[in-house]
């Protein structure tokens, strides 16, 4: 199980055993705002403004700031509210991703949807990491060469907003967290790929989702 989300180039490993991770966290909270919770703030806009893409709702996650030209929110059961998922795990660049295979037709938008018909942002974080003291040797696909892979466990915050308001209507702390080698990786651009970062992919955050995409 691969818990880096990155580009697949040209990085493999001996296969070892199976990675599994274990997730932690606090309680929900809900009326926070802001990257990490805080005090609450609704930043509506006045205006009609839509997103046109996928990333523009990185303002939603950065600063709370919705679009006034998309549908309100309301938790309607047995009613699908439409979100938009963004991740920041490492970089400084929220991007959009659309986990289809993880997730029922509809509960995000595809790359070239309607992005106006947004009701909720979710947003993935990773906050912090965290050394596990363990490391794997692994194997270069290219080279054939041996290296040293140290793994992180990594803290996150999960949170849901509506796109209209960006007003906070979900937020989890947690850790994100393994012991076993992967079995492969993938880097791209500068990554280390000698660092292991144990984050939580969309598939494991389904079922603190559904409740608010899909009551």
């Amino acid at each position: 199980m691969n818990h880096r989300r990155l580009i697949p180039l040209a990085l493999a490993a001996l296969a070892l055993t199976a990675c599994t991770k274990t997730v932690t966290g606090a309680s929900p909270v809900t009326g926070s705002n802001g990257p990490t919770g805080g005090q609450q703030t609704t930043n509506a806009q006045s205006n009609n403004d839509k997103p046109k893409f996928g990333g523009d709702f990185e303002r939603v996650c950065s600063d709370g700031i919705g679009f006034g030209g998309v549908a309100e929110y309301s938790r309607t059961p047995k009613v699908l509210h439409p979100a938009v998922l963004l991740t920041k795990e490492g970089g400084d660049l929220w991007v959009n991703q659309v986990p289809s295979s993880d997730y029922p037709p509809g509960w995000f938008i595809n790359y070239n949807g309607d992005f106006g018909t947004a009701q909720l942002v979710v947003c993935y974080e990773r906050t912090s990491v965290v050394p596990t003291g363990k490391t794997c040797e692994m194997t270069d696909s290219k080279t054939k060469q041996p290296f040293t892979l140290t793994m992180f466990n990594t803290k996150y915050t999960l949170r849901i907003l509506e796109a209209r308001t960006g007003k906070v209507v979900f937020t989890k702390n947690g850790l994100a967290s393994s012991t076993d080698c992967p079995t492969i990786t993938f880097t791209s651009g500068d990554d280390d790929r000698t660092k292991y970062y144990t984050d939580l992919q969309p598939r494991d955050y389904r079922s603190a989702l559904k409740p608010y995409i899909a009551p």
